[in-house]
């Protein structure tokens, strides 16, 4: 009997002694809306030899690009228990609507921080060779939660020289005479400045959502 109460007494206490009833997840449907993300599209700032400046072409492509948001919701519906949050974007056209008591233009950044919202910004970086766009998503803190990266390479093109030169001689028994001497040269290099197109823009965006990671 001793042995038995004995064994019952092991058993209970290196199986985690007491069990503790777990409680009974809410179901998804019940749970609490989450608070929308708020995202301000700024606009680009471009990085050439000559200096720093922005331009529209790339202005307009990262204010579409950055507006669908499809893959930025699932990545933070996978961090939720697949709870859907919405993300509502802004730019420079409507972001008087949210917050009119900030330089969105000037300090992008910063009026994310003061007016604690995510921000994304768009870096692209112009060179002879190659050019590069990054695109970065802040979050209200100030902090770097995801990036994406693409280059475009510039090309090179080989244009054929050659010379085709046609010499007539008059004159003789045989009549006129024409004989042509054809003279190739080595190709000519030319090289072609890398171009961002939207293609960089998208790829860039789409790499930046599916890596977001939103800190605790």
């Amino acid at each position: 009997m001793f042995y038995f109460f004995s064994l019952l007494f092991f058993m209970f206490f290196s199986s985690g002694g007491i069990a503790i009833a777990e409680e009974p997840k809410v179901p998804i449907w019940e749970l609490p809306e989450l608070e929308p993300a708020v995202i301000y599209v700024a606009i680009s700032e471009v990085t050439m030899s000559t200096g720093k400046g922005t331009s529209e072409e790339l202005n307009v492509l990262i204010e579409h690009y950055g507006s669908q948001v499809g893959n930025l919701e699932y990545q933070l519906a996978r961090k939720s228990r697949q709870q859907k949050r919405r993300v509502d974007v802004y730019n420079r056209e409507n972001i008087r609507f949210f917050h009119s008591d900030c330089d969105y233009i000037a300090d992008p950044l910063g009026c994310g921080v003061r007016n604690g919202h995510w921000t994304l910004r768009t870096f692209v970086q112009v060179g002879d060779k190659y050019s590069t766009v990054i695109v970065r998503l802040y979050d209200e803190k100030g902090q770097i939660i995801a990036q994406g990266k693409k280059t475009a390479w510039g090309t090179i093109r080989l244009l054929p020289q050659w010379k085709l030169t046609t010499i007539k001689e008059s004159g003789g028994f045989t009549g006129d005479k024409t004989t042509e001497i054809f003279e190739q040269y080595p190709p000519k290099i030319e090289e072609l400045p890398p171009l961002i197109t939207p293609y960089h823009i998208h790829q860039a965006t789409l790499g930046m959502f599916l890596s977001v990671k939103p800190k605790d």
